[in-house]
């Protein structure tokens, strides 16, 4: 007697019948697997907040008009672009008169120790620029530190 026909007298499948079956389970226990656990999409990583402390003044001793706003931004200045990359920025609103401190957060993460940034301060009212920097005020790496104290001087008109 032949095992094909001691299958087929006991209504079992046969042999290679009972190994695609078995296939078809485990195939379709992963189908439902998958269904029961979604993979979760990657969220990005939360930034690392650091800070630039700062302080704008000019030498004049004027007040500035109602409406005044100070930006204060950090720029990757070794960039070859002719816009500098923002690194962080911070806008002061109805500023009546410098010196005024401003704290510029900022993602340390999009630092890099072999680039240099700057502070950037601009003073401008109604759309027209008032003050800016008179040079340049690096921060962060090659030996800067987290603090500037920038110097603005009239703005070219």
């Amino acid at each position: 007697m032949s095992v094909r026909s001691a299958a087929a007298r006991s209504g079992g499948p046969a042999p290679g019948r009972r190994a695609a079956l078995a296939l078809l389970a485990v195939l379709a226990s992963l189908a439902l697997t998958a269904c029961v656990n979604p993979t979760k999409p990657e969220t990005p990583p939360e930034p690392i907040i650091a800070r630039v402390n700062g302080v704008a003044m000019y030498l004049q001793r004027i007040g500035l008009p109602p409406g005044t706003r100070v930006v204060a931004q950090i720029l990757e200045a070794s960039a070859s672009e002719a816009a500098k990359p923002v690194i962080g920025e911070k806008v002061l609103d109805n500023v009546r008169q410098l010196p005024v401190r401003f704290d510029i957060d900022f993602d340390f993460r999009k630092v890099s120790p072999e680039r240099t940034y700057v502070v950037q301060v601009i003073v401008e009212n109604g759309g027209r620029l008032l003050f800016v920097n008179r040079g340049l005020y690096p921060v962060l790496t090659r030996g800067f530190s987290n603090d500037v104290e920038v110097l603005l001087d009239d703005a070219p008109q």
